[in-house]
């Protein structure tokens, strides 16, 4: 674990600063024009035109802090570089920028490069077609059986032959989570209509 927050603050210590005008996020809250004096929520074009005045105010902020003596080819990459800084902590003039680049990408969005700290296996996914059908099942169950607990009635959903082709591969606890979720979707008996 010492190793991960050393990690963490080395990635800190390297990312670029932001200068306070670029930390404020645009706000809807800020758009002046006719209709805001008039006590009226901003219009559309209000809202566009503010928001493009904004965008227009921080890329000179951007471009003056992060981008000087730049020429206007470079520009753009010189603006992907420090926004690549800021968020990865990748030194603009890094050798291998593009290498650091691709790997905090990858890693980042694609799930293959990522580590699950979730158990290993095959998920069950529950869709609503099936904890109906399982809450279905354990009611008819019930109703047959009053006195069973819904751990008893499980093992007999696994156990019994009408049910088993449908239930017998799941484990009890699993069915058990999966009724509790089918009874908050369906408290009453009366909805869950006929079998099928």
């Amino acid at each position: 674990m010492p190793d991960k927050a050393r990690e963490t603050n080395r990635m800190t210590a390297n990312k670029r600063p932001l200068p306070k005008s670029l930390r404020k996020p645009i706000s809807i809250d800020d758009v002046t024009g006719l209709a805001v004096q008039l006590g009226l929520p901003p219009g559309k074009a209000d809202v566009e035109r503010h928001v493009r005045r904004e965008y227009l105010r921080a890329i000179k902020e951007f471009d003056a802090h992060f981008c000087k003596n730049c020429k206007p080819n470079e520009l753009s990459e010189r603006r992907a570089k420090a926004a690549t800084e800021i968020v990865y902590g990748i030194p603009a003039n890094a050798p291998d920028w593009w290498a650091q680049v691709a790997f905090k990408l990858i890693t980042k969005h694609i799930p293959a490069f990522q580590i699950s700290e979730k158990s290993v296996g095959r998920s069950r996914e529950w869709t609503i077609g099936k904890l109906l059908d399982l809450r279905r099942d354990l009611q008819k169950l019930k109703e047959q059986h009053p006195r069973l607990s819904i751990a008893r009635l499980c093992q007999t959903l696994k156990k019994h032959k009408d049910y088993n082709s449908r239930w017998g591969r799941y484990q009890i606890p699993a069915l058990r989570k999966a009724h509790t979720l089918a009874l908050k979707l369906w408290p009453n008996p009366a909805e869950l209509g006929s079998t099928s």
